[in-house]
């Protein structure tokens, strides 16, 4: 499978070639920066035999596309940024996802076309997996992948979740840990492998709840909850509590609290939660913020509260994290 990109129409600028006889390598990662026209940024991979991960993250002065184009067959996970993306045959528009989304598709020659958001930085990122790695799944797992695995069997592309998925917190504390594998040394590969099947994991699970959700009753909520999500982060350092929350967006709390499990997969204290931890985890990296500071943040007025919550979500400490990262 060779995968190309091209920035800002020019051509081959990057060509990888993944799954080439099952390299037996057992990790590879590399990256280089560049700069197209305006557009400063990072490629960076990471593989092992039957997974390669591709990302691409920069920073966009005036609009620009960033186009891949893959030759032979592969499975892949898309996940976009602050951007959005589209996805072409040789002849129509296959499907478009709008920011921070994400889908699994299997294709076999198709253009995926990426816009950045203007003037902000911004990555997307790609999981390629070779077919039979998910057939190996599903003679493993057949009551998870057994279904996957038959509509790959049948060559006919297909996107697996039309709709697209959100890209949650838990989702977005995954993709960083998948670009930390190299960190890993010895333990690089196996490492990779198990960060890429858990986003596997949660890509089928989502789909499958929001398969239930759009056949039942919750269909009819889908705005609410989602407004009821957009509250929440945007009040993350004091989130109102459920009552409060089912009042604003005009929901029973019941359905509040069922809609939010069958369309997110999370509760409502788990969402807020996540979201908490995730923006806690981005300030203690970015380094510009005391540990107190950052407790202040994101909601906890005592830090030892903010240092419980932090260590129970991730099994370490703020300060632990910060050290590791200075």
């Amino acid at each position: 499978m060779i995968y190309r990109i091209h920035i800002s129409g020019s051509p081959d600028w990057h060509r990888m070639n993944y799954f080439k006889e099952k390299n037996p390598v057992a990790f590879t990662g590399s990256s280089k920066t560049a700069k197209a026209g305006r557009f400063s940024f990072t490629l960076s991979e990471w593989h092992i035999p039957e997974i390669a991960v591709c990302r691409i993250r920069g920073l966009a002065t005036e609009t620009i596309e960033i186009t891949g184009e893959l030759d032979g067959e592969a499975v892949f996970l898309f996940f976009t940024g602050k951007g959005k993306a589209v996805l072409k045959d040789k002849n129509n528009l296959l499907a478009e996802m709008p920011a921070f989304s994400n889908s699994l598709f299997y294709r076999k020659a198709d253009r995926i076309i990426y816009q950045p958001e203007k003037d902000d930085p911004d990555e997307c990122l790609i999981v390629f997996l070779h077919p039979d790695y998910i057939h190996e799944k599903a003679c493993q797992y057949p009551e998870v992948f057994a279904s996957l695995s038959q509509r790959i069997s049948g060559q006919d592309p297909f996107e697996l979740n039309k709709n697209h998925l959100r890209s949650t917190p838990e989702i977005s504390r995954l993709l960083e840990q998948v670009q930390q594998a190299e960190e890993m040394g010895a333990m690089a590969s196996c490492y990779l492998e198990m960060k890429v099947n858990e986003l596997l994991l949660l890509q089928v699970k989502q789909s499958r709840q929001q398969q239930c959700a759009l056949c039942s009753c919750f269909v009819h909520y889908r705005e609410q909850i989602d407004e009821a999500r957009k509250i929440l982060e945007k009040g993350y350092r004091n989130p109102p509590g459920i009552r409060e929350l089912a009042l604003q967006v005009g929901m029973c709390e019941t359905m509040l609290k069922a809609g939010f499990k069958s369309f997110l997969g999370t509760t409502v204290f788990g969402y807020s939660f996540d979201f908490r931890m995730s923006k806690a985890l981005k300030l203690l990296k970015e380094g510009r913020l005391s540990i107190g500071e950052i407790s202040e943040e994101t909601g906890y007025g005592y830090q030892s509260h903010f240092t419980t919550a932090f260590k129970r979500k991730f099994g370490f400490t703020p300060r632990e994290c910060r050290n590791n990262h200075v």
